[in-house]
């Protein structure tokens, strides 16, 4: 019984010195991790809409590049879904651009689940080859994703000539040509979405603030 108060003591003192330890010496705010955690998520679902893309033209495969590729790609998803609910329970003075943070991880898990649904009845198709206006919708589509975290790239004119070019190429299209140039309009325009929300947020500046 002497020495109980001597280790309650101790315990309290190493609970203060764990709590100022991961306040102020190692925090791991989530905010901070935010930009990282989305530039990685943009990475990986353009190398797997490029897998699966390049499927509609040479054929359907389950090689172990494309199952890796898939599998990061949907890990990074649920980190950056990790991350947004860890900004929950963060004090409030650390939970920097909370709901825009929400959106951006929103839209982010948006492009994955539309890749994702083109993969799932992808195809060698007997006319790619021959069909020049859906390989350039097949280009767009990869071209915008590639730009998605290029925010000093983002350009008016070439939005509107992406929107134009998908509204006037389904005319040309019907049956299952026609589900993949919508499922490709999804995902262009979900990559556009990005690319307008990282230009708004402006992470960098803000996290210096």
């Amino acid at each position: 019984m002497v020495i109980l108060p001597a280790r309650i003591g101790e315990t309290l003192l190493g609970c203060i010195l764990s709590l100022m330890a991961i306040s102020f010496i190692f925090p791991d705010w989530q905010f901070l991790r935010f930009p990282a955690l989305v530039n990685q998520l943009l990475t990986y679902s353009e190398r797997y809409f490029k897998q699966v893309s390049d499927q509609y033209q040479y054929g359907r495969s389950e090689n172990l590049n494309y199952r890796i590729t898939r599998f990061e790609t949907f890990n990074s998803d649920a980190m950056l879904t990790t991350a947004w609910q860890s900004m929950l329970i963060e004090p409030n003075s650390k939970q920097k651009l909370h709901k825009e943070a929400y959106a951006l991880a929103n839209r982010c898990d948006a492009l994955v689940s539309y890749i994702a649904a083109l993969a799932s009845h992808r195809h060698k198709m007997d006319n790619y080859q021959d069909n020049i206006a859906l390989q350039n919708l097949v280009n767009a589509t990869y071209l915008q994703i590639n730009r998605a975290n290029k925010i000093e790239l983002l350009d008016t004119n070439e939005i509107n000539d992406t929107i134009e070019k998908f509204e006037e190429y389904k005319i040309d299209f019907n049956g299952e040509e026609l589900l993949i140039v919508e499922q490709l309009r999804l995902i262009a325009f979900t990559a556009l979405d990005i690319q307008l929300l990282l230009q708004q947020l402006n992470f960098n500046s803000k996290s210096a603030n």
